[in-house]
């Protein structure tokens, strides 16, 4: 194992006996081809499957591994998405930009005017999330401030996975959330929150949450409203969740707070990463691995 943020969890087909498998994405910059490095609990052995490799120039790094539809998704937010169906014998990766500057992304001259086209992209990609919401990936981009104007937040829908047909749901500036009522009485200044640690309600996209000032601001970006406003002293590990009842009755869940999308303050950041189905298997994935280590 490589483990470089790359590394996924997916339930096996129809959520049988709790059989599941661990995969890792390993890719190399320069090789057209990857190597999924899979665990089977059903086999309890390791096997690598050979995939294509969409941008064999860029430096994958991914923020988020999503178990969607029957497939493990790698999200990097500079680039795209990745998406396959790892029990397939011959698993075929799939490449889903974020932009139409695939071209861009694979030009291997850094020596031009532009500099590194690497950099600029990662530069570009810390105001922007891209987040499963409601059965759907979901891209939200705030622009930077031109002319004097405010800055304006943005939303597109990926309709087409094998297309990667984006649709634009809104486009609001930030000057209309501001003159809004609703947020004069929240006292803060009128400043753009950066998108680091924001997320949007996880089953309503038009509402999205970001941190500005130790406060946590819940905006109906169509209505430019806000219709959720709570002090918090940190934006660490925050994780927007819709429990399922047998959870949310328990008491092994992180503190909440009141918010109604189940807004969790989260001890550790890998818990962050995994859905409830996943979280289902983590301690028989912690005793697959204890085995094969002591093995």
């Amino acid at each position: 194992l490589i483990f470089n943020n790359d590394l996924g969890v997916i339930a096996a087909p129809g959520g049988g006996r709790g059989n599941y498998m661990v995969v890792e994405l390993q890719t190399i910059v320069g090789d057209d081809e990857a190597t999924l490095l899979c665990f089977s609990s059903v086999t309890g052995e390791w096997e690598e499957k050979d995939v294509a490799n969409p941008l064999p120039s860029w430096i994958w790094t991914f923020y988020d591994i999503i178990c969607h539809d029957g497939k493990l998704w790698w999200v990097d937010i500079a680039a795209g998405l990745l998406f396959c169906d790892p029990f397939a014998d011959e698993p075929d990766m799939k490449y889903v930009p974020l932009e139409d500057k695939e071209d861009d992304l694979q030009s291997e001259d850094e020596d031009d005017d532009d500099g590194c086209v690497y950099c600029a992209e990662r530069v570009l990609a810390t105001g922007r999330i891209v987040q499963l919401i409601d059965g759907k990936f979901r891209c939200v981009e705030v622009s930077s401030p031109s002319h004097g104007d405010a800055p304006e937040v943005s939303m597109r829908t990926l309709v087409n996975p094998e297309t990667a047909e984006w649709a634009p749901e809104y486009t609001v500036s930030f000057a209309d959330i501001w003159a809004s009522e609703s947020y004069k009485a929240t006292e803060l200044p009128e400043k753009a929150p950066q998108l680091r640690n924001a997320f949007v309600h996880p089953m309503n996209p038009d509402v999205l949450y970001f941190f500005l000032k130790k406060h946590i601001l819940g905006v109906d970006v169509r209505a430019r409203k806000v219709v959720e406003y709570e002090a918090r002293d940190s934006s660490e590990s925050v994780l927007p969740w819709k429990l399922p009842p047998a959870l949310s009755a328990g008491n092994a869940i992180p503190q909440a707070s009141h918010f109604p999308v189940n807004v969790l303050v989260c001890s550790t950041d890998p818990i962050a990463r995994v859905s409830v189905e996943q979280l289902q298997i983590i301690s028989s994935i912690i005793s697959a691995f204890a085995f094969n280590v002591m093995a």
